[in-house]
């Protein structure tokens, strides 16, 4: 019988088939079981983090970038200013938390709110696309285009809060998979991006974007959001539950308020000093009055509530400046629009090796050892931004964009540690029956955090003198936000719990509004409410 001779390189390749083959068979294997327990809230829920999110900010974000810089011409601190501003809608989820639960419009608790939302998207982006609009007129679109994202994020964060408490044991797969989802997609925008800019217009760009609305528009017209249509009714206001628990309903008008007023000061009012008060005092009074009102539902609310708020807000960065920085400063890198979205694409990756990471390795440690690992971590990113502030990179021989390459894969990398962790534990706090609005209030305190601490940084821009084309005082401005990071340690020894992302939430004494007469908590708890929570595939 003939033998075949097999090459070294042959022999290497049949030994990496089988790992890859069961690499799949795992993959593969992992998304059934989410399936098998979550239903078709998988496909929808990979429709919204992967597609009408992730390919907008990574694509939308990074085209508008181009055309406030270029188009209208505005510098790092007024783009700063604007875009963290358009970002209101993120710090309403509450509120539109409370509209979807209580609220059935077209006889829908959720289906409507999401076709309207596509909807608004789809228009949004049409009006980017083909009008040359002025820069107030960009923050009003840019405005409605983060409400059609928001709305839909928080109907689908609401469902994966509630869908967490029913199985706890696929908490992290669940979170894991968002932003595994996330990170893919994030990948492919982010090598995409810059060639379609230097190819396209941002405007033509902008308009090709209709299409992430579309993914979700349609989905939702055919029904893949299961919910049964409440008989004769157009619009239903319902709010028993709501008024059980008006420290919620207060917190979700309080963030609504206060961001309007913040976001409206920080575009009409051009003294930084008061631009800077007056967001010292929203941070605070959202702090104390959010705390107040969640430690009443249970404490580990209130703690963890108040922890996501403070860490953010204290993270202050440069923002926009850098982003100006590194493309237009003659003594910066320069880079093209293609490097610079190929810089992104290792930044994405850096965010899926996170998510493979904290979901291999750190899901049996306990929440404040996370927390503490992953702001440490941080802090020596930010570290690594001076290097390349100062030119430190170049003495060493190490050019900038492959600096940048491993500068912004590290950071994105540490950021999930700290992220995912992050939403784990705010869906478990959350208590049953208002799992839509508390989770949506928690990761909506984290956005206004970053709302406080963005406009905080563009404050800090203008004390340096970070304004036109001057960028001076650019290292200084970058130590202080690399100190910054060190500021949220004392907060996750004092607020953190010392359970692990896999346990039960321990059982703590219920006060105020928390507490609900048995019978009435076993019969809520065994009915099918309206809307989302109506998953007849989910047992």
């Amino acid at each position: 019988m003939d033998t075949v001779s097999l090459e070294p390189e042959e022999v290497e390749a049949s030994k990496e088939r089988p790992a890859e083959e069961a690499t799949r068979r795992w993959c593969c294997h992992w998304l059934r079981e989410l399936y098998a327990a979550f239903g078709n809230f998988i496909p929808f829920a990979i429709l919204t983090y992967g597609v009408n999110q992730s390919i907008t900010f990574a694509i939308g974000g990074f085209a508008l970038r181009f055309y406030m810089k270029d188009v209208l011409g505005l510098d790092g601190a007024t783009m700063g200013r604007l875009t963290t501003a358009a970002g209101l809608p993120w710090n309403m989820k509450p509120f539109m938390g409370l509209l979807s639960d209580g609220v059935a419009f077209c006889g829908y608790h959720r289906r409507s709110y999401i076709v309207l939302a596509a909807a608004v998207g789809f228009a949004s982006y049409v009006l980017l696309g083909t009008l040359a609009l002025p820069a107030a007129a960009l923050v009003v679109v840019m405005i409605a285009m983060n409400l059609s994202v928001s709305t839909t994020d928080v109907i689908v964060d609401g469902k994966g809060a509630e869908l967490s408490r029913q199985v706890p044991h696929h908490a992290s797969d669940l979170q894991s998979l968002f932003w595994g989802v996330g990170a893919l997609f994030s990948l492919v925008s982010s090598s995409l991006k810059g060639s379609l800019i230097e190819w396209f217009s941002p405007q033509t760009v902008l308009l090709s974007l209709t299409a992430c609305s579309a993914s979700l528009l349609l989905p939702a017209l055919w029904g893949w959001l299961p919910e049964e249509r409440i008989p004769h009714a157009r619009c239903v206001v319902k709010l028993d539950q709501f008024r059980k628990h008006p420290s919620v309903s207060m917190i979700a008008v309080l963030l609504t308020l206060v961001s309007t007023c913040l976001s409206s000061v920080q575009v009409l009012v051009p003294n930084k000093q008061a631009r800077a008060a007056v967001t010292v005092l929203c941070a605070a009074a959202v702090a104390t009055q959010s705390y107040r009102a969640l430690k009443q539902i249970t404490p580990y609310l209130g703690r963890t509530a108040l922890f996501i708020f403070l860490r953010q807000s204290l993270q202050v960065g440069l923002g926009e400046t850098m982003f100006v920085w590194l493309t237009k400063y003659p003594e910066g890198p320069q880079l093209s629009p293609s490097k610079l979205g190929f810089v992104d694409c290792f930044g994405a990756l850096g965010l899926l090796i996170g998510v493979c990471i904290y979901n291999k390795y750190m899901t049996s440690w306990s929440f404040r050892r996370i927390f503490l690992t992953a702001q440490l971590s941080v802090f020596f990113a930010q570290l690594l931004e001076i290097v390349l502030v100062m030119r430190w990179n170049l003495l060493i021989g190490i050019p900038d964009f492959l600096f940048l390459v491993g500068d912004d894969t590290f950071g994105l990398l540490v950021s999930r540690f700290f992220f995912i962790p992050m939403c784990v534990l705010a869906a478990k706090v959350c208590p049953p029956n208002l799992e839509a609005t508390l989770f949506a209030t928690s990761l909506s305190l984290s956005n206004f955090g970053g709302a406080v601490s963005g406009f905080l940084g563009v404050t800090m821009c203008e004390v340096w003198g970070l304004v036109g084309d001057n960028f001076d005082n650019l290292p200084y401005a970058s130590l202080t936000k690399a100190c910054t990071a060190l500021l949220p340690v004392p907060l996750i020894f004092a607020l953190t719990p010392t359970f692990t992302p896999n346990d039960p939430v321990p059982e703590e004494v219920q006060t105020g509004e928390s507490q609900e007469p048995a019978s009435e908590r076993s019969e809520t708890s065994q009915a099918a409410p309206r809307g989302s929570r109506a998953w007849p595939s989910v047992a």
